[in-house]
Parts: structure tokens; C-alpha cells; sequence
């Protein structure tokens, strides 16, 4: 079921699964400003010290160099580091303008968001670096590795009226809200980076307008990451060519969820572990992440293989990844403690009448697996409302997942579905998922 919502005359939808999420985190927030943990002046406080991780991760996902550290350095200490390239280093800078431009009209309703603020927040973005900040494009341009194509130039104007006309309204206290925040924020960025109105800069400018929208509406920030980049680039391209902003709601939920609970402790704990992680659990996490990514390539080449046979036209698939595991999460898990972002891979498979994606994530091994293997290779089948926390909660709780793990000892992958574990190899586990999986998943 999806549930469609149309703004302006353009057609956008999420499934309908996802509702009961985005309601109860609204009443959560309703909560915190009627308890007093919010207010105007700690919401912009909160932004304020989120301020350097949006900053560093919003540039990181459009290929900047510097690491956080850097960036602490350029924007707090007015520093310039040797050997980094100039444009990077005012990118950091020019974007520590651009979010305090942000958070002073997202905590100023008196400033009406318009389509001189949209200008205004690419024109700081790009000060010093691109003669034509603040201007829109005026020749065709295409999305480095997107089948999507952005409107010709000629029309970029008229639909940047449309779009701020949009922003305007979800961002006008007076006006009666008729959209939940997260979908508008969602909306916003996935039309003006439909759009592309500018030469260069609208991933950023798309991610500080989704931030202002959500401060506006009184709710934390979403931080999307660097590791969150290969997901986020798909949810995108999904929404641009299907109109579905299913992936990229939940994106945004988790990220927003997260910042809500302030999940601060978990990331100074995943910093230690990093820090203290020794020589021997280098070695072993070396050995264990080659072992998935041979197993990846296994799934990988299969649907590659069946695309190309092309055997029966009316089913298609289509791989997701989603990188690697990190040392520090890899080292968190096997220790026991459930972490968050964890996805690996993913396989989406439509047949005539139904589509149906199946979410290969890492958690903790369950009992049956973890005398072999600690970490495990989930799979689960849908996105029903409770599995979007699947790569958040500990997997012993979900005994149920078919689980893959690496026996490192015997250098053999072991799998466990309810049963007690039996080795196999990565051609039979692959096989196994596409013989019984996948045909259960279209016929159910």
C-alpha cells in the first residue's frame, strides 16, 4: 500500500508501513517541547553543536578531503592546512557560513522562506570558489552515475517558483500544517536536487534546505553521513525516478530518531574501540571482511548473471550496496553490543505484479551461531514498520532471520535458520537464497 501525497501538482508517495513511525516520532517531539526538553533556544542550541558533524559530512559526501579533524581547524581555528587544496578548505568555511545563515532564519519565523533564501544559501556555498554562486544554471547538465536527467535550463526557473513556493508554505508558522515534517523535508530535497538548478553545490544546498524545514517544524537535525552515502545516493535516485520516497523517509527518520535520543555515548564508545582496537583484531577483522565481500561478489555476479540472461523478461533485479563494516562496528558486535548502520547489501526483485527487496544487514550472532561466529549476516524480507531498527537491535531477539557468519578457526562460512548451524560454501549459500527466497517472496 503506499500512501500518495501531492504538492504543487507533482506526484511523491511513501508505503504506508512507514506512518505509524513518522506519527509516534512527532508525538515524541510534541513530548519534548511540552516536558521542556526543547525549547527555541535549545533547539538551536542542538543545531549549533551538530553544526561541525553536518558540516564535515555534507562536504565528505561530495568527495571533500578534509578529515574532521581538519575541518575543526579551518572553520573553529581560521587554520590553513598544508597540502590540502584550497577549494576544499574554503568549502569548509563557506559552509560554516551557509549553516549559521540556516539555523538564524530557521529560528527566526519572521523570515519568510523564499526563493531569495534558496539563492542566498548557494551563493554563500560557493563565495569565493564559482563565479556564478547564486545563479542558476544556464546549459543542460547531467548526475555523475544517474540515469535521471535534470529539467533543461529554461525551465529551472519556473520550477524553483513552484519549489519555493513549497518551502514557503511548510515553513510558515501561520500556515495549517498539512504534511508531516519529515516527508516535507524529504519533498524539499529530493525536488531541488531533481532540479539541479545550480552548476555545482545541490547535494549541499539540499541538505542545509532539508535541515532548515526540519527546524522550522521544531524537530532535531538529520546528520546523513559519509557511511551513509551509498544509501542515501539510492534512495535518491529511487525518488527521482519513481516518485517513491519510501527509502529516503526512513533515512531521514533514523538519522533524525538517532540525533532525538542523543545516541552521542554510542559514538564516543565506537570511538574508543577504534582507538584501543589491537594488532590481533586488525588481523582477524582483515580476514573476515575479505570473506564477506567474496560472498558479496557471489550475489553480486549471480543477479548481474540472471539480468543478462534475461531468461524471464518480466522479472527484473537490481544489486544495492551499501559498503563496507567498519573495524570499530565489526569490533562492537563481536564484543556484544548492537550498533546502528549496518546495512550491506541489498536485492530488489519485481516481477509482473509485485517488487519485493530483501535487506542483507549485520548484527549480533544468535545463540545457535555464536559458539562459531559472532557477527552475523542477516537477511529479512520487507520493510515492515518494526524492521527499520533491524540494524540497530541486537539479532539473538530475531531468531527467526536466516543468519551467515565466518567461522574464522575453520576458515568456512557457517549459516543458521532455526537450526543448529552447518557449514557452507558462498556458491551454496547464494544459490540457496535464490532457489527458496526469492521465488517465496514474489508467490507470498
Amino acid at each position: 500500500m503506499h500512501t500518495p501525497r501531492t504538492i504543487t501538482g507533482k506526484p511523491l508517495f511513501f508505503d504506508s508501513s512507514i506512518n505509524s513511525l513518522l506519527l509516534t516520532l512527532d508525538e515524541q517531539v510534541r513530548d519534548m517541547w511540552a516536558n521542556g526538553e526543547l525549547s527555541p533556544q535549545l533547539l538551536l542550541e542542538m543545531y549549533q553543536q551538530a553544526k561541525i558533524d553536518e558540516l564535515y559530512h555534507s562536504n565528505k559526501i561530495e568527495g571533500n578531503s578534509l578529515t574532521y579533524g581538519e575541518t575543526v581547524e579551518v572553520v573553529q581555528a581560521n587554520k590553513e592546512i598544508q597540502g590540502k587544496p584550497f577549494r576544499d578548505q574554503q568549502e569548509a568555511r563557506n559552509l560554516s557560513c551557509v549553516l549559521d545563515y540556516v539555523y538564524r532564519i530557521g529560528s527566526d519565523n519572521s523570515v519568510n522562506v523564499t526563493q531569495n533564501e534558496l539563492r542566498r544559501i548557494h551563493s554563500l556555498l560557493l563565495r569565493d570558489i564559482q563565479s556564478d554562486a547564486g545563479m542558476y544554471r544556464t546549459t543542460q547538465i547531467e548526475i555523475s552515475g544517474s540515469r535521471f536527467s535534470p529539467p533543461e535550463a529554461f525551465e529551472v526557473s519556473r520550477h524553483m517558483t513552484q519549489l519555493s513556493d513549497f518551502v514557503k508554505h511548510v515553513t510558515d508558522p501561520d500556515t495549517r500544517y498539512d504534511h508531516a515534517p519529515i516527508f516535507s523535508a524529504a519533498a524539499a530535497h529530493v525536488w531541488l536536487t531533481q532540479i539541479h538548478p545550480f552548476t555545482d553545490g545541490n547535494g549541499r544546498t539540499a541538505r542545509a534546505l532539508m535541515n532548515l524545514i526540519l527546524m522550522r517544524r521544531g524537530y532535531p537535525p538529520c546528520i546523513i553521513t559519509e557511511e551513509d552515502r551509498p544509501r542515501y545516493l539510492d534512495a535518491l535516485e529511487t525518488s527521482w525516478e519513481r516518485g517513491d520516497l519510501t527509502s529516503f523517509i526512513e533515512l531521514i527518520y533514523e538519522n533524525v530518531n538517532e540525533h532525538r535520543k542523543d545516541r552521542g555515548w554510542l559514538r564516543s564508545v565506537l570511538a574508543r574501540l577504534e582507538q584501543t582496537v589491537s594488532q590481533e583484531m586488525e588481523s582477524e577483522y582483515l580476514i573476515w571482511r575479505n570473506a564477506m565481500t567474496y560472498l558479496k561478489s557471489q550475489f553480486r555476479h549471480t543477479v548481474d548473471n540472471l539480468n543478462a540472461m534475461n531468461l524471464r523478461s518480466q522479472l527484473q533485479l537490481r544489486f544495492v550496496d551499501y559498503g563496507e563494516l567498519d573495524v570499530a562496528k565489526y569490533g562492537a558486535l563481536r564484543g556484544g553490543m548492537p550498533t546502528t548502520k549496518t546495512r550491506y547489501f541489498g536485492i530488489e526483485v519485481a516481477g509482473s505484479a509485485k517488487r519485493q527487496l530483501y535487506i542483507f544487514f549485520y548484527g549480533i550472532a544468535n545463540e545457535n551461531l555464536r559458539e562459531r561466529a559472532q557477527v552475523a549476516l542477516m537477511i529479512m524480507k520487507g520493510l515492515e514498520p518494526d524492521d527499520m531498527q533491524t540494524d540497530i537491535v541486537a539479532s539473538a531477539a530475531i531468531s527467526e532471520i536466516y543468519q551467515v557468519g565466518f567461522d574464522l578457526e575453520a576458515r568456512k562460512f557457517v549459516v543458521a535458520f532455526g537450526d543448529p548451524p552447518r557449514d557452507q560454501n558462498a556458491q551454496s549459500i547464494t544459490q540457496q537464497f535464490f532457489d527458496e527466497f526469492l521465488p517465496r517472496g514474489l508467490e507470498s
